[in-house]
């Protein structure tokens, strides 16, 4: 699998994923809708940045989990700090800032799991 291939499977995976807890599963307000679509951003985010710029390659910064945990701060700072002043509609959580470094966790776990090359024994 490339890792073009990877991120798309990725962004697909959550957006089926979103799709069925906001309409199927928890299609009301609610812990389980919101801190679970927090985070499938936090899965989402590195995969979107990676496809937007063009920088598919797993060693580049986004493939990096330093690269990762900084594009996902400063996503929470944006999404918790900033627009919570300038919009009644949202407010700043810190569950959710959980919610998005967790996902962005898995997705980094995931991603190192499908380009971890098989460790092959050599037979002297």
């Amino acid at each position: 699998m490339s890792a073009r291939q990877f991120h798309l499977t990725i962004i697909a995976f959550v957006a089926l994923a979103y799709m069925t807890v906001r309409i199927g599963i928890a299609p009301e307000s609610g812990w389980l809708r919101f801190h679970t679509t927090d985070f499938l951003a936090g899965v989402a985010l590195p995969s979107v940045i990676a496809l937007a710029f063009d920088d598919v390659s797993v060693s580049r910064l986004p493939g990096t989990l330093g690269g990762k945990l900084a594009l996902t701060a400063g996503a929470v700072v944006v999404w918790e700090g900033i627009v919570p002043l300038v919009s009644e509609r949202s407010t700043a959580d810190w569950r959710d800032v959980i919610a998005y470094f967790a996902g962005t966790a898995v997705q980094h776990v995931v991603q190192a799991a499908a380009f971890s090359a098989p460790k092959v024994a050599v037979n002297d």
